[in-house]
């Protein structure tokens, strides 16, 4: 056989460039979320499992461990969630709903946040990470976390956020990005893109109430959580951002509303999916015994189901109980009254795989049926 030499020269050179030697290397990579939600933790699951499955070295910082253990992921927990917790879901949630989004903005309590912040950097590990840790990237959750910049300062390495929600002006201001209240709701309004004179208004005060709370009362109050610790010469939230990254947005542009982007702030809705795996058999039997599809009724993570008021329980059981479809309703303690024949009551769902396998169902349930009427059309002919 017959090899041509110079080839060979010239594939030996490129193997062995430096180029080709450093698409191999892996990055260590400090994951800060101290304080966060199961639900904001999936979020940064998928995320961690998949730097680590391409071999980059992890190091996490959250309340919750991961499911699984890798042999490339350090995992510290200076804030317990026991502790978190009970802030998440302080008072009956049901009763402070009727407070509305701006009462329960006003009337949040943000102390466990100080006392968070003061556990976290009087840590022993988190004190020797920022004394020796050697990273190349710090990805950020963007939700009350920003008590962490002083980490961020401490290490000069670059970083990045990550937002499991719809991002506002005062979150992608500071990649040049502007939002206009005309047509992109803000979070906390219940507005569509549709909105008249007055609903665009009031998305405008909520906007810039916002942008002015932030950089009136939170930059100073979240930059005195690390400076107390780490020194006054540290610099602000606001001028560690200057030198932000990137943001990941836990959006998708066919569930929500159009809004402009830059290239450094990017839509990755679903990360967190994957595929279904088979249901439990009676979980299976009852769902495909539906003629009519069914209704997955979950309250989340924070919002625990006892919590509801009987009367509101009991109005939920009667209409699900007029409903054609099944209804599964994650639920964690006893209900006021009988569970109508039509609905499974369970303490924990495997909600993604319900989704999953059933809307495959769905799917080909559908294409049989169009495929059947092309067959009936082409033979018709």
């Amino acid at each position: 056989m017959f090899y041509n030499t110079k080839t060979l020269h010239i594939v030996a050179v490129l193997m062995l460039s430096p180029t080709m030697i450093s698409i191999c290397e892996s990055a260590n990579i400090l994951f800060l979320l101290p304080i966060a939600t199961k639900s904001h933790i999936n979020i940064f699951h998928s995320l961690v499992v998949g730097l680590a499955e391409r071999d980059h070295n992890i190091t996490v910082v959250a309340p919750l461990k991961l499911k699984e253990s890798l042999p490339n992921v350090r995992e510290i927990s200076p804030i317990p969630f026991e502790i978190l917790n009970p802030a998440f879901s302080s008072g009956n949630p049901f009763e402070r709903r009727k407070e509305g989004k701006a009462g329960l903005f006003l009337s949040w309590n943000s102390t466990f946040m100080e006392v968070g912040s003061d556990m976290m950097y009087r840590n022993e590990e988190i004190k020797h990470l920022m004394e020796t840790g050697t990273f190349d990237l710090i990805i950020v959750n963007a939700f009350m976390n920003h008590f962490v910049l002083g980490i961020v300062h401490k290490l000069q390495v670059p970083h990045m956020y990550v937002i499991t929600m719809p991002a506002m002006n005062v979150q992608v201001g500071k990649f040049g990005l502007y939002f206009p209240p005309s047509f992109v709701p803000c979070s906390f309004a219940a507005f569509s893109d549709r909105m008249n004179f007055k609903e665009r208004v009031l998305n405008f005060i909520a906007e810039y109430f916002m942008l002015t709370i932030t950089r009136v009362q939170w930059v100073p109050y979240l930059s005195k959580m690390y400076q107390d610790h780490l020194g006054s010469d540290v610099p602000d939230v606001d001028e560690i951002d200057k030198n932000v990254t990137l943001l990941l947005m836990n959006t998708h542009f066919s569930l929500t509303y159009p809004r402009p982007l830059l290239p450094d702030v990017v839509e990755v809705g679903g990360l967190h999916t994957r595929p279904s795996k088979p249901l439990p058999n009676d979980l299976e039997d009852f769902l495909s015994e539906g003629k009519n599809g069914f209704i997955l009724f979950s309250l989340g993570s924070i919002v625990q189901p006892k919590d509801m008021p009987v009367a509101t329980s009991k109005m939920f059981l009667n209409v699900f109980s007029k409903l054609k479809q099944k209804v599964i309703w994650k639920w964690d303690g006893d209900l006021p009254g009988e569970i109508p024949a039509n609905v499974k009551v369970a303490k924990w769902l495997p909600q993604q795989d319900i989704l999953g396998s059933f809307l495959l169902i769905y799917l080909n349930t559908h294409f049989v049926h169009f495929a059947h009427a092309v067959l009936n059309y082409l033979c018709s002919r």
